[in-house]
């Protein structure tokens, strides 16, 4: 293996890695909105849909980082022409609005949440997937 492809393997993985704490903080963020979602949903107060509001505009900021992290990885396996792995970041889809009151699209919001959880944990064994194959490449 020459210098450059061992140096190139080293960069691929740091931005794996970088990539996957993205996902996890973005994972961790959005665990955070679906309990504020359901207090939501059975609450009378507003507090809970403020702090919901609030943590969703957060996540759709982390949400592109993540996004953005993933797109760097990506680009890092193409120059190194690995570029079969079979995972594509989904966008994700947190521009969701609950302007629509009461618990009808509260729920529909949840289950958005939902769905997104779903995609960043897909996401998430995508790339490490794709990263334990990149340290075999080094140990060989």
């Amino acid at each position: 293996m020459k210098y450059i492809q061992a140096k190139d393997l080293e960069m691929a993985i740091l931005t794996g890695q970088q990539a996957l704490e993205h996902l996890e903080n973005l994972q961790s963020h959005l665990e955070s909105i679906k309990k504020w979602g359901y207090m939501d949903i059975f609450s009378k107060d507003l507090l809970p849909t403020l702090i919901k509001h609030r943590k969703m505009k957060k996540s759709e900021v982390i949400a592109r980082e993540t996004e953005n992290a993933i797109i760097s990885f990506q680009n890092q396996l193409k120059t190194m022409s690995i570029s079969e792995s079979s995972f594509e970041f989904m966008t994700m889809k947190l521009k969701i609005t609950d302007y629509l009151l009461g618990m009808i699209g509260n729920i529909y919001v949840q289950g958005k949440i939902k769905e997104n959880i779903e995609i960043v944990k897909d996401a998430y064994k995508e790339v490490e997937l794709c990263l334990n194959q990149l340290k075999n490449i080094i140990r060989e």
